[in-house]
């Protein structure tokens, strides 16, 4: 997880279910802790020791011996057997045999498997990546690329459209070879540099409409004009 970049390639699930190919738009890579004791992170067993500070991971082990390691507030599908429908909850609402979905070996397809532990550690080093779809495939486990911040999945993932279409338009259509949210990118003045990534760029979206506008409007539509 921690060597992943804006543009690399991994697998996610779209709306219909279905496993699909994806790719990194950018990375939320945050600071500790946010407002509210809300962690923004999704962490993989990925040990930084250069960073000395520690957060709670809840380490989630299935029955067939897959674990995830999640922040409490990050958001995880499940799967209700009795209503037979997905829904996104956080790892810390999570209970031992709640059902999670993951990959069937060598298929498309997803089977729901049973939670056998939960076990809250203190970890170093934490990413969130984020796809198209706003899913990640993590150890074959589906999670989400956000967290429960006020917001449902659905919301967060229409409030990081302008981003998603952002990079579909620098890449795919006008072929930048750069990557459009690489390291060090930032959006103006809005936002300081070093703070783009992360809690930062979260908060300026749920706090300033002008920095959708600004990106939709003048990033995007200038681009188009100077084409």
């Amino acid at each position: 997880m921690k060597y992943l970049r804006s543009g690399d390639k991994v697998y996610s699930v779209d709306k219909q279910g279905q496993i699909v190919k994806d790719e990194i738009i950018m990375i939320l890579h945050g600071g500790l802790k946010t407002e509210g004791n809300s962690f923004f992170a999704l962490q993989l067993h990925m040990e930084n020791k250069q960073s000395s500070h520690l957060a709670p991971f809840y380490t989630i082990t299935t029955s067939f011996n897959q674990t995830i390691s999640l922040t409490g507030d990050h958001l995880i599908m499940i799967y209700n057997l009795h209503e037979k429908r997905s829904i996104m909850v956080a790892a810390n609402e999570l209970k031992v045999n709640d059902y999670l979905l993951m990959a069937e070996t060598n298929s498309q397809n997803l089977s729901p498997v049973p939670i056998t532990s939960i076990e809250l550690l203190y970890k170093t080093g934490f990413i969130t990546p984020m796809t198209y779809t706003g899913t990640l495939l993590v150890n074959g486990i589906v999670a989400s690329c956000y967290v429960k911040h006020h917001n449902t999945y659905n919301e967060m993932h229409t409030i990081f459209y302008p981003f998603r279409l952002y990079y579909y338009l620098m890449k795919d259509i006008f072929r930048l070879t750069d990557e459009p949210f690489s390291i060090g990118m930032h959006v103006n003045s809005l936002v300081k540099k070093e703070e783009f990534y992360g809690h930062a760029l979260v908060r300026s979206i749920h706090q300033s409409k002008a920095m959708i506008k600004y990106i939709v409007q003048d990033l995007i539509f200038h681009t188009f004009l100077n084409i």
